[in-house]
């Protein structure tokens, strides 16, 4: 069985962007436990230094 063309290399490479990924924003923005801890501090791991 041959192998599709949305899978060979140079066809990711001509479809991909070339921008940020689509998730990369949300990743970045530390949620959703800055909201979480926010509202329960007891969450929070001790600090053991």
């Amino acid at each position: 069985m041959p192998v599709p063309v949305e899978f060979k290399p140079a066809h990711i490479k001509q479809q991909a962007s070339t921008g940020d990924g689509i998730y990369s924003e949300f990743l970045h923005s530390r949620e959703p436990f800055q909201s979480l801890y926010s509202k329960n501090p007891w969450l929070i791991a001790p600090d053991i230094r």
